[in-house]
């Protein structure tokens, strides 16, 4: 429950910061870095939290930010710091679920 709780927040921090939109903006660019930066460090603690419930999942989303699960550092920043940091794009960890239509 409190890994949900962290993973909508950090949901609904992305929302609330629209990167998107702040890359469109004159000057936006510090605060594109400051929500990605922020949501990938949010991804990094939900990967390493999940690693004793689901440890493939786990695993898969510290790859995707370029952290080895074995690897002591504790954020993102002092990795970021020592080595180029690439995040690779891959396919839902969890698949979107769809309500069913309604009978009728």
């Amino acid at each position: 429950e409190a890994i949900i709780s962290i993973a909508t927040s950090a949901n609904r921090y992305i929302d609330e910061c629209a990167p998107w939109k702040a890359a469109k903006a004159p000057g936006g660019a510090r605060a594109v870095q400051d929500c990605l930066y922020w949501s990938c460090e949010s991804l990094h603690r939900i990967g390493r939290l999940l690693a004793p419930f689901l440890p493939r999942t786990s695993d898969e989303i510290l790859a995707r930010l370029g952290v080895d699960p074995a690897s002591a550092y504790p954020n993102l920043i002092e990795l970021m710091s020592e080595h180029e940091q690439r995040i690779t794009k891959g396919t839902p960890l969890f698949p979107r679920l769809t309500p069913p239509a309604p009978a009728t």
